[in-house]
């Protein structure tokens, strides 16, 4: 957040997809914690969560065949360490047979098919989509961190929105409901955004983004 101030610039939403959307939770948490917030400490007023990874004491998300899958593709040198390495080739995953694990987990349906717009090899090369993941910041979706109850309440000043996807196999909408329960103290769930339709997945954001958008509504504008 930092660095924004060195570029001149002054965020007022921040967006957070999947293992991002933990670490702004974790980053709320740490200035909560500090007696400050998003909003006291950086002028940010809305967060909007998408697919966000979840904190501990969510069993069923422990459960999840996916998110075990991680760890399957830990990676050790001596010159990076420890990283994770999500294959985004053909490779033979026991239990899954032969797939494209990168893809698999983030544009994939409940029912383990791939959506139109999902990113193929030589598209995945050609734009860098591809990158190492130090497996100490991968590590929070395995051994996930806690985050304190309350932390987006009305107090704090930023608002939250949760966004879900129909046919995200990562979680449930009932899990994500929990979640913002958790964070803003709202059981009512009136910020959790739940974009419905049989192409709605983990990464929705660059399969079909207008369908995201429209199910944001007034949340966002465009000049």
């Amino acid at each position: 957040m930092a660095h924004f101030g060195h570029l001149g610039l002054a965020p007022r939403t921040l967006v957070g997809s999947s293992l991002g959307g933990l670490v702004l939770q974790v980053l709320q948490h740490q200035l909560v914690s500090d007696g400050t917030s998003l909003h006291r400490r950086f002028g940010v007023d809305h967060v909007v969560l998408l697919a966000s990874a979840i904190p501990t004491d969510w069993p069923s998300f422990d459960d999840n065949p996916l998110v075990g899958l991680l760890q399957s593709f830990v990676r050790m040198t001596p010159e990076l360490g420890a990283y994770l390495d999500i294959p985004f080739v053909p490779t033979d995953v026991p239990g899954f047979g032969t797939v494209l694990p990168w893809q698999m987990m983030l544009f994939m349906t409940r029912s383990y098919q791939l959506v139109p717009g999902t990113p193929m090899p030589p598209e995945v090369v050609a734009n860098g989509y591809h990158a190492l993941v130090p497996a100490t910041v991968a590590g929070q979706m395995v051994q996930r961190p806690v985050v304190t109850p309350g932390i987006f309440e009305p107090a704090h000043r930023t608002s939250l929105r949760l966004v879900t996807y129909e046919q995200d196999p990562l979680m449930t909408l009932q899990e994500v409901q929990g979640l913002y329960a958790h964070l803003t103290g709202d059981a009512g769930a009136a910020g959790v955004v739940f974009v419905a339709g049989p192409n709605a997945v983990h990464n929705t954001h660059m399969t079909d983004p207008a369908l995201l958008l429209r199910a944001l509504g007034g949340l966002t504008r465009c000049p």
